[in-house]
């Protein structure tokens, strides 16, 4: 009787947690060097945007420079002074 009921026969094994599972080192290693691909991908796009961006607006602010140099150096008598026009 003791042994029909012991705890032993009845124990209830809990499921394994996902966290708790040993992970297969090569499918990480895979998983890890595709995130560090995809990291660096995407920061490839945003740099280069972001220096495209960045080229256009100094580009523009060179173009609004000059241009003012241009105009400001202007005198009735003796026309574009281009010793005053100051190139960056």
């Amino acid at each position: 009787m003791s042994d029909k009921f012991s705890s032993k026969d009845y124990r209830i094994e809990k499921p394994e947690k996902w966290w708790e599972k040993d992970i297969n080192p090569t499918i990480s290693f895979i998983f890890l060097i595709g995130a560090m691909i995809a990291v660096f991908g995407m920061g490839a796009i945003f740099m280069r945007e972001y220096t495209t961006i960045w080229h256009e607006i100094s580009n523009r602010e060179k173009q609004v420079y000059l241009i003012d140099q241009i105009k400001s150096p202007v005198q009735p008598d003796k026309g574009v002074q281009f010793e005053d026009i100051v190139i960056p």
